[in-house]
């Protein structure tokens, strides 16, 4: 399976997921989501920055967990830059030290599903499906969780469920997301008349 190279931004996490044209979502700023002004130290390193360099920001993040294991913002973002730079199994255990202090968080809780459901074929049953269920009981407005709960439903072949999840997705996301967009066109796919 291609991991994602390290100027991935955030969003791209749930896009690959849902098996969007993500490349093309790429060159307009579009699996782990933080807007460009929010994105982890390693998310804005450029493709070419040295190993050594990407090396030293993920020992700086993962120092802070040492001296601050309590921060559960400082394991979120070593669990997004571990992602960033393609390390799931890295990522996933960050990502639950991070849940052990916020249980609550839709955000991790969506992060952490979706990063477990790349590392499991991009498939979101089991664990993951259980993490979003958490997720929109925090919040059902959870824009990331009701994307990738609309692939759930899409991969078993429930069609209104996934419509009903992109549709209300695509109400809480600014028009010009570039999830919202592709969510738009996933949609009208599924709304088209059948080929006769």
């Amino acid at each position: 399976m291609k991991q994602p190279p390290p100027s991935w931004p955030r969003r791209s996490w749930v896009l690959a997921a849902l098996g969007l044209g993500v490349l093309a979502l790429l060159a307009a700023g579009a699996a782990v989501w933080l807007r460009p002004a929010q994105r982890p130290p390693a998310a804005r390193v450029p493709p070419a920055a040295p190993q050594a360099q990407l090396e030293a920001m993920l020992q700086q993040l993962r120092a802070r967990t040492v001296e601050q294991p309590q921060d559960a913002q400082g394991w979120a973002q070593l669990a997004r830059a571990q992602a960033a730079v393609g390390r799931l199994p890295e990522a996933t255990a960050a990502f639950r030290q991070a849940l052990a202090l916020r249980p609550d968080d839709a955000d991790l809780l969506a992060d952490t599903a979706d990063v477990l459901a790349v590392q499991q074929g991009r498939t979101l049953e089991g664990e993951p499906l259980r993490l979003l269920e958490r997720a929109l009981q925090a919040n059902p407005r959870h824009a990331k969780s009701l994307a990738l709960w609309g692939k759930a439903a899409l991969d078993r072949q429930d069609r209104a469920e996934a419509l009903r999840a992109w549709q209300h997705a695509v109400q809480v996301l600014p028009p010009a997301d570039p999830l919202a967009i592709e969510l738009r066109a996933r949609i009208a796919q599924l709304q088209a008349p059948a080929p006769r």
